[in-house]
């Protein structure tokens, strides 16, 4: 019985802006894209927005998708010599919104290289258009 609850309590969200949606998410955070500082990407598209001014720095990328089920992030790694390479998996929630919005969710960097030295981020695969936040 007490596996079963486990596992129960592994799936289940603790509500909008939780970011344990699998054990293996990197998110620290995640939100409505009404609150970032730029305004959220075109349906169906990505973007990203790097804030060196905390330590250490993070990664806000916003995608489309039915809140409780998007894909997240499982890993974050410098590619090459100034990328950064995010990989996503589904999520195992199976109880997705009806709505489709854009949500951000939140990423910590890889330490080793200054915020300011990204020149690509790259979502899946796929490069995304990214800004600067906060002191680099």
């Amino acid at each position: 019985m007490t596996l079963i609850l486990l596992v129960l309590a592994g799936c289940a969200g603790t509500g909008e802006g939780s970011p344990e949606v699998s054990p293996d998410s990197i998110v620290v955070e995640s939100f409505p894209a009404e609150e970032v500082p730029m305004r959220p990407p075109p349906q169906g598209e990505t973007h990203a927005v790097i804030d060196g001014g905390v330590e250490p720095a993070r990664l806000t990328f916003t995608a489309w998708g039915s809140p409780g089920c998007m894909r997240y992030p499982t890993s974050v790694a410098w590619s090459g010599e100034l990328a950064l390479e995010i990989q996503t998996a589904p999520s195992e929630n199976t109880e997705c919104s009806a709505n489709y919005e854009p949500t951000s969710q939140v990423i910590e960097l890889p330490t080793g290289r200054a915020a300011i030295e990204v020149a690509a981020v790259v979502v899946d695969g796929k490069a995304v258009p990214f800004t600067f936040k906060g002191e680099q």
